[in-house]
């Protein structure tokens, strides 16, 4: 019966049960870790302006320190990370990316950064991009679109799971199998299990 049940969870996990959601496919989450207040007003124009021109929305999510940012942080939270490096807290931006990367491997994560040579520090935390300040809309909009474009796609692979009052953002592929137990269902995932309650439909 086990078995059984295993392999019923397994070859329909694409179903999307009742207990997951389709992930947003348009709306893309952000946060900026950015001290300056200057330098927030300006980003937050320009994610503006480029939802006015790729009519795509962002939901932006503003943090003036690290410590802000990573206190409620976990995995699935943000599709991308806006990473000032030079933060005027105890600790820069290098420091605070080696941290999410300990929550979060697979967010995308891009620097903003006085000093070019700060390119070198982000492969050592997997970002994927660094714009260098001060940052022109023109420079911003070439890196944030084709970003957004990749994330768009992703999102298609994408379902939302909610779990101890959470709720996770899961890959498709991640999901190894679904297991039924009694009126609970536990996913056993690339990153984890994660428990909610229900049955298989």
């Amino acid at each position: 019966m086990a078995l059984q049940l295993f392999y019923s969870a397994l070859f329909r996990r694409q179903n999307f049960l009742f207990s997951v959601k389709w992930y947003n496919k348009k709306m893309i989450k952000v946060a900026i870790i950015e001290d300056e207040t200057k330098e927030r007003e300006k980003l937050r124009s320009y994610f503006e302006m480029l939802e006015k021109e790729n009519g795509m929305p962002y939901l932006l999510s503003f943090f003036s320190d690290g410590d802000k940012f990573l206190f409620d942080f976990h995995y699935g939270m943000y599709d991308l990370i806006l990473m000032d490096v030079e933060l005027s807290s105890k600790e820069n931006g290098i420091v605070v990316s080696e941290k999410l990367r300990k929550v979060d491997n697979d967010v995308i994560l891009v620097f903003m950064t006085n000093l070019a040579q700060y390119a070198i520090e982000g492969y050592k935390v997997n970002a994927v991009d660094y714009i260098v300040k001060p940052i022109s809309y023109f420079d911003f909009k070439a890196r944030i679109s084709s970003i957004s474009n990749d994330i768009n796609s992703k999102h298609k692979e994408k379902v939302l799971i909610q779990t101890d009052g959470k709720k996770i953002v899961v890959l498709i592929n991640d999901i190894y199998y679904i297991e039924t137990i009694s009126h609970s269902l536990i996913y056993h995932t690339k990153n984890g299990e994660y428990k909610t309650y229900g049955a298989l439909k």
